[in-house]
């Protein structure tokens, strides 16, 4: 296991459900709390975001939250993914950080080429002081064929890692720096992938 001084980027995955508070609606502490501890890191953090459908369900249906029958999960995603966006710049403006998006499909990171772009386009991101906030584009993708974003995760952290190797830890979204210490595994909603 690498020392933790050798880590210059982490992959940090949030899932809809820890993203999700105690009233079954996306929860704004929570994304602070998650942009904060990335702030602190002291390394580059790319982040593997859910939640475009939740929050697309959330501004439709309002406080029922239940699909209506007008609505695709695809349709509900394209609504939500400006306000799931809107939710992220909000949590890294007040640490000084702007992000920015990456819809990415399963054909993306297939394609040798398209894959590159994609790591070419996060490398200069970082570069620049841009926290990348990477979704799958559910509007137009069949899903990851059975997967999810755990998968995407860790397709980014390993097309961008070169000759490293990646080091997953599983973390409480609430203990961010803390838990990539010590390697607990606590909640597995919310991982980092340290490369």
């Amino acid at each position: 296991m690498r020392p933790a001084r050798e880590i210059n980027r982490m992959v940090v995955k949030c899932g809809t459900g820890v993203m999700t508070g105690r009233f079954g609606k996306l929860d704004r502490v929570m994304f602070g709390d998650i942009a904060r501890q990335c702030a602190e890191a002291r390394v580059s953090c790319v982040i593997v975001s859910s939640g475009a459908v939740k929050s697309g369900k959330e501004v439709i249906d309002g406080d029922n939250g239940k699909i209506g029958g007008h609505l695709t999960h695809k349709e509900y995603a394209g609504v939500g993914a400006r306000y799931l966006l809107q939710r992220w710049g909000d949590a890294f403006m007040h640490h000084g950080r702007e992000i920015a998006q990456i819809w990415i499909t399963p054909m993306n990171l297939m394609d040798e080429g398209e894959r590159d772009r994609i790591g070419q386009a996060i490398h200069r991101y970082l570069w620049h002081g841009f926290i990348p906030i990477i979704n799958e584009n559910d509007v137009v993708s069949e899903s990851w064929l059975g997967m999810d974003n755990d998968l995407l995760a860790a397709t980014i952290a390993i097309a961008n890692c070169s000759n490293r190797s990646p080091r997953i830890t599983t973390i409480f979204g609430l203990s961010l720096c803390k838990e990539l210490a010590n390697s607990r595994a606590v909640k597995p909603a919310v991982f980092a992938i340290a490369i």
